[in-house]
């Protein structure tokens, strides 16, 4: 009887609508950002995360239709785990401080907590390195969902409050870029010196760029005003680029 609940529940899991897939996350994160504020220690609290990680973790998103929908899954899979691993520990000054042996320490012991074994999906356990890196970043080589992968950091490109959806993506992934670029904290266009100070984010993924300063510009291009995107196409051989510090103080 125990492995026919089991049975059921994966063909019902397997059969739930594109459309409806994330609906359940998407309530979550609506209820528990407020003003751009994520509330930790509501979202600790807050049963639907872990029901929402146990359909991760019982889903084969190779069973999807779309490309989309399957980048949509791993995005909300990695934000949703990043999601409980800090409500966990929210009290916490930034996320580096859950690393054994710090950041730079951690990630050469592969200490840190983007190396734990505790993303379940699909029946599998991996790492949110994993996650990101080797199916997010190796398998489908969209350098957009830089964008919206959250890791808590207040340098991090904000998390969207709602779910990522395969049949919205590119919207999605166009509204977090524009967002992220007009942060002035992060991002800022000196169009007189013909500097883009630049969040340190694009310094780490430079090569998934282009690996040239010309095709970053072309690629900052498609997200920028008309009259800015048009002086740096026309002038981009002169443009230089200087790296903002990355801010990993926690996004509260």
């Amino acid at each position: 009887m125990k492995l026919l609940k089991v049975f059921l529940l994966l063909c019902f899991i397997q059969t739930i609508p594109a459309k409806d897939r994330h609906t359940l996350f998407t309530n979550l994160l609506k209820d528990n950002i407020v003003n751009g504020s994520i509330q930790y220690e509501q979202l600790k609290n807050d049963a639907r995360l872990e029901k929402y990680l146990h359909y991760l973790g019982k889903t084969n998103p190779s069973k999807f239709q779309s490309k989309e929908e399957k980048i949509a899954f791993y995005i909300n899979a990695y934000n949703a785990y990043t999601l409980k691993m800090l409500s966990e520990n929210y009290q916490v000054e930034s996320i580096n401080d859950l690393h054994f042996g710090g950041l730079i320490l951690g990630s050469v012991l592969k200490t840190t907590v983007w190396d734990k074994d505790f993303v379940k999906i699909n029946n599998k356990t991996i790492t949110l390195n994993y996650l990101r890196n080797e199916i997010i970043g190796y398998r489908f080589k969209d350098v957009r969902a830089i964008f919206v992968l959250f890791n808590g950091a207040k340098g991090s490109p904000d998390l969207l409050d709602e779910a990522y959806e395969g049949s919205k993506l590119n919207m999605q992934f166009n509204k977090q870029i524009k967002k992220f670029l007009c942060d002035k904290i992060k991002n800022k266009f000196d169009t007189k010196n013909k500097t883009a100070h630049l969040s340190e984010l694009f310094d780490w993924y430079f090569n998934d760029f282009g690996g040239t300063n010309k095709k970053l510009f072309g690629f900052l291009s498609s997200y920028l005003e008309e009259k800015l995107k048009k002086q740096i196409l026309k002038e981009a051989n002169s443009w230089q680029i200087k790296y903002i510090p990355f801010d990993w103080d926690l996004k509260k």
